[in-house]
C-alpha cells in the first residue's frame, strides 16, 4: 500500500518539476528576479551588561528568482489536470476511502504552494527530500501529529550562560553570526539588535494554519520571560517550519519597540527560571479560554506601557493604573488611594518588604498618576528640583540614594510581582467562581485585622510558590 502511494507521490513531483520548467522556459515573464544586499557579521562581542557589541558587518549582493505570485493559481490549476495529480488521487482514495475529497484537495493545494514558493534554483530539493514528503504525507493521511519548530528573536534578555534548556523544546541561548544577520536583514529590523534566541519544537495535529500556532505559543512565552525580571522585554522577528504543507516562512512583530531597561539572566537564575516558567506556564489562561480584556490582562498592558517610552509622570501612571486593575474593586469609589497603598503594602510585607515604605511609596505614585490623568504635569527644573531635594518636596518618594529612574523602576518591580501573584492566585484551586479577585481582595482586608486571616494569606502565598520564583533586580 505504501509503495504503490510513494511511487505515485514521486511521480507527481516530477510532474510538478516539468510544469515550472515549461514555464520558466516558454514565459520567462513570469519569473521574478530578486537582488538583494545582505549584511554579513564578521565579527562580535556579547556583554552581560549590553548584550551585542562592536559588531563588525560587511555587505553582499544576492541575485535570487521566483515564480510570480499572480501565476501561481494557475500553475496549480494546470498541475490538477495532468494524469500524475489524477493518478495520486486514486491511490489515496483507494488506500484511505474515508478520506474527504475537499480535505485531499487542501492538502495538495498547500503542497504545491510551499514547493513554487521556493527559489527557483532551489528546486532540486524535490528529488533529493521525496521520501521526507512522503513520510508528510503519510502523516496527514493517518491523522498523526506533525511538528513545529521556530527560532524567534527577542530583545532585552542579556544571557550569561549560552544557553538555558526551559524543558523539553524549550531552550533560550545567546545569538550566534546566522542569528544576528537574520535580525540585520529582517525588512522591519530595528535600532535594537538581538540580544537572545528562543528555540521551540513541539508536536500539534495539522487542524490549524502553522503560523497561529507557532505565534501563540511566542506570545505566551515573552510574556513569561517579560514578568520574570522587570525589563522591556519583545520579539520581533520568527522563522518557523513545520512538516505542515506550506507550514513555514518568518514574520515579525508589527509593533517596532526600543530597549529601555534590558535585564540579564545569570548563571544562579538558571534555576529560577526554569521554575518561575514551568509554575507561569500552567497557572496562565490559553488564549482561546480567557477573555479579551479583564484585570489581569489589563495589568499587563499597563506594566508594558510603563516600560515604553514616555514622561515620569505617564510611565508611573501606567504602574499605578496597573495596580489598580489587580487591587481595586470595580464598584469601589472612595479611598482609592488608600485601599491601594494598604492592600499592595499588607501583601508585600508578607514576602518581607517594609510594609511603610511600600505604602508610603505607592500613596505618593498615586498622587502623581492623579495629578498626570488630571492634566498635570512637572516641568523639566522642577524634576531637577525633586531629585536634588530628596527630604523636602512635596513629595517625598525618593531615598536617601535613590534617583527618580530608581524609584519609577521599583515600582514597576511592584506592578510585575503583583501580576505574577494574580496569575497563580487565579490559575490556584483557591475559588473556581468568576469572583476570585474580589475574593482575594477580602482575604487581604481581613489580614489587616485578623492574624488567623494573615496566616492563612501567608501560607496561601507559600503554596502558589511565590517564594522562589520572583527574582529581584
Amino acid at each position: 500500500m505504501t509503495a504503490e502511494i510513494n511511487s505515485a507521490l514521486n511521480k507527481f513531483l516530477l510532474c510538478i518539476k516539468r510544469v515550472i520548467d515549461e514555464e520558466v522556459k516558454n514565459k520567462p515573464f513570469s519569473v521574478r528576479t530578486e537582488e538583494d544586499k545582505v549584511d554579513k557579521v564578521n565579527s562580535f562581542d556579547y556583554s552581560l551588561s549590553d548584550g551585542i557589541i562592536n559588531l563588525d558587518v560587511s555587505s553582499e549582493f544576492n541575485t535570487k528568482k521566483f515564480i510570480e505570485s499572480k501565476y501561481k493559481a494557475r500553475l496549480i490549476r494546470n498541475i490538477k489536470k495532468r494524469k500524475e495529480y489524477v493518478d495520486l488521487l486514486k491511490r489515496i482514495n483507494k488506500d484511505f476511502p474515508g478520506l474527504d475529497d475537499k480535505y485531499m484537495d487542501i492538502l495538495f493545494n498547500r503542497l504545491m504552494k510551499e514547493i513554487l514558493n521556493h527559489r527557483l534554483d532551489s528546486l532540486n530539493f524535490l528529488e533529493e527530500y521525496t521520501d521526507f514528503i512522503y513520510k508528510r504525507v503519510l502523516k496527514y493521511l493517518n491523522g498523526k501529529t506533525l511538528k513545529y519548530e521556530a527560532k524567534s528573536n527577542f530583545y532585552g534578555i542579556i544571557l550569561q550562560e549560552d544557553e538555558i534548556v526551559i524543558s523539553e523544546g524549550i531552550i533560550l541561548r545567546k545569538p550566534n553570526k546566522e542569528d544576528l544577520e537574520d535580525s540585520i536583514n529582517f525588512p522591519h529590523f530595528i535600532c535594537d539588535v538581538t540580544t537572545a534566541v528562543l528555540e521551540i519544537e513541539f508536536l500539534d495535529y495539522p487542524d490549524d494554519i502553522a503560523h497561529n500556532k507557532v505565534f501563540s505559543k511566542i506570545k505566551r512565552y515573552a510574556h513569561i520571560l517579560s514578568l520574570f525580571k522587570v525589563g522591556t522585554v519583545f520579539y520581533n522577528q520568527t522563522q518557523y517550519s513545520s512538516e505542515a504543507f506550506n507550514g513555514s516562512g518568518s514574520a515579525g512583530s508589527l509593533e517596532i519597540e526600543v530597549v529601555l531597561k534590558n535585564y540579564t539572566i545569570f548563571e544562579n537564575d538558571k534555576d529560577n527560571l526554569v521554575n518561575f516558567w514551568q509554575v507561569m506556564d500552567r497557572c496562565m489562561p490559553n488564549e482561546k479560554d480567557s477573555p479579551c480584556i479583564d484585570y489581569l490582562s489589563i495589568s499587563y498592558q499597563r506594566y508594558q506601557n510603563s516600560l515604553e517610552r514616555g514622561s515620569l509622570e505617564k510611565r508611573v501612571s501606567s504602574v499605578m493604573m496597573g495596580l489598580e486593575a489587580l487591587f481595586l474593586k470595580s464598584n469601589e469609589r472612595i479611598e482609592l488611594n488608600h485601599r491601594l497603598s494598604l492592600r499592595v503594602a499588607k501583601i508585600f510585607s508578607l514576602l518581607g518588604y517594609d510594609a511603610l515604605k511600600i505604602k508610603k511609596s505607592i500613596k505618593e505614585s498615586y498622587n502623581i498618576r492623579s495629578t498626570f490623568v488630571h492634566g498635570g504635569h512637572y516641568e523639566p527644573e522642577e524634576l531637577i528640583k525633586l531629585e536634588n531635594n530628596r527630604f523636602k518636596n512635596k513629595l517625598k518618594i525618593l531615598n536617601d540614594e535613590e534617583s527618580l529612574d530608581d524609584h519609577l523602576y521599583k515600582i514597576i518591580d511592584y506592578l510585575r510581582i503583583s501580576i505574577v501573584i494574580i496569575t497563580l492566585f487565579r490559575g490556584s484551586e483557591f475559588d473556581k467562581n468568576d469572583k476570585k479577585k474580589e475574593k482575594f481582595l477580602d482575604l487581604i482586608d481581613d489580614a489587616l485585622i485578623d492574624k488567623e486571616k494573615e496566616d492563612y494569606l501567608k501560607n496561601y502565598l507559600e503554596n502558589l510558590e511565590i517564594y522562589g520564583i520572583i527574582s529581584s533586580n
